[in-house]
């Protein structure tokens, strides 16, 4: 991740009042939306759910924060398919040398935010 010591200023408009909001870097927005304690828990709802699917599966904390900002950019420039981002056609760099495709799908695969054994069924 890069870190930027650029201020962002962000003017923000809600119900008639205006506030200013000051970020260091990219990397201060980023943890706003996705605090370590989040990302810790979706790291061990993923590995939890992978055991659940008999599968080895293990991620890292910086590798989910990789594959989340992966997820940003692809909104950026969005595609059809996922697979479009790393064809030799529509190649878009910034994901590519983030992630290989075959661990972009894995990481996709297994993504988990809860425990589904603990699940209430209505």
């Amino acid at each position: 991740m890069i870190e930027r010591q650029a201020v962002q200023p962000w003017l923000l408009q809600g119900n008639g009042i205006w506030f200013f909001m000051r970020f260091e870097s990219q990397f201060n927005i980023f943890t706003q939306y996705f605090h370590p304690t989040l990302l810790n828990n979706i790291v061990e709802q993923s590995h939890v759910y992978a055991a659940q699917c008999n599968s080895n599966f293990q991620i890292t904390e910086t590798e989910l924060e990789t594959f989340l900002e992966t997820l940003l950019k692809m909104g950026l420039v969005p595609k059809p398919r996922y697979s479009m981002y790393w064809s030799m056609e529509l190649r878009c760099d910034a994901i590519v040398d983030a992630v290989s495709r075959n661990r972009f799908h894995e990481v996709l695969r297994y993504l988990h935010f809860n425990d589904n054994s603990e699940a209430v069924v209505d």
